[in-house]
């Protein structure tokens, strides 16, 4: 009995350092969370500001457009454009142009183009003409071609 000895148990394995694939689980999850926070940053600072706040009134204009809401919607979607035109320029330059002058500073400012005079006569005439059915296609033309403005 005396050369019985004791079965000596395995040495307790170490959790540090950690594997390679561990790191590179780690790494991985740090890169989406830190991608993640990120894009919600940007997002929050562009809600906040003057863009995202253009962006949000002109999605609920577009989707109360009906038949019945048209003169309203284009006397706030006149409001909402000049708006816009006097934050991304100067208040100086375009808040006292009216009729077809503003049509044409709308139209030369413009990045994407949009044909202001021919397609957007309808905001200048509105106001002021008698209860007639405007085309909901055209305003919802207007719509598109100021939020793609703002995305700029």
């Amino acid at each position: 009995m005396e050369e019985i000895r004791d079965i000596v148990g395995l040495q307790p394995v170490n959790w540090w350092p950690l594997a390679w694939g561990v790191w590179l689980i780690i790494i991985i999850i740090s890169i989406i969370f830190i991608a993640t926070a990120f894009f919600m940053y940007r997002r929050y600072r562009f809600n906040k500001s003057w863009r995202g706040q253009a962006k949000k009134r002109l999605d609920q204009l577009s989707l109360n457009l009906s038949k019945n809401s048209v003169k309203e919607t284009l006397s706030l979607l006149s409001l909402e454009i000049r708006n816009i035109a006097i934050h991304s320029s100067s208040r100086w330059e375009c808040a006292g142009l009216t009729a077809n002058k503003w049509l044409e500073w709308l139209e030369k400012n413009d990045p994407y183009e949009y044909a202001w005079t021919k397609q957007a006569a309808i905001l200048v005439d509105a106001p002021y003409s008698p209860p007639v059915e405007y085309p909901v296609e055209k305003i919802q033309g207007i719509i598109s071609a100021i939020q793609k403005w703002v995305r700029k």
